[in-house]
């Protein structure tokens, strides 16, 4: 952990600090997600934390595949399931009224 503090007048943009986009720590890879909010214009006192997703070294590496992959299989991916399910919920709910209606139609009509 490293902390670093910077004094910035009123209305100034405070640097931005230069981080590790990635790193290792035991067992564990780390990759930047960005911080724990955004970097603006001083206004008063502000706290910015980094945040960084861990990934256990060796699943990406049994795997062959980078800290990104990992992350957008662990969060991306679900994600487009859900999506594309609930499209298909809601095309199957579209196509089922719409033979309920044309039944009600050739009723309708005496068929």
């Amino acid at each position: 952990n490293t902390t670093e503090t910077y004094y910035c007048n009123f209305g100034e943009m405070p640097p931005i600090p230069d981080i590790p986009q990635s790193f290792s720590e035991g067992e564990l890879f780390y990759t930047f997600v960005g911080w724990s909010s955004t970097i603006s214009i001083v206004t008063g006192e502000a706290t910015y934390t980094a945040r960084y997703y861990s990934v256990k070294e060796n699943e990406i590496v049994v795997n062959n595949r980078t800290a990104l992959e990992a992350i957008q299989e662990k969060y991306v991916v679900p994600a487009i399931i859900i999506l594309v399910s609930y499209i298909v919920s809601v095309s199957a709910v579209i196509i089922t009224l719409s033979l309920i209606e044309k039944r009600k139609k050739k009723k309708g009509n005496g068929q």
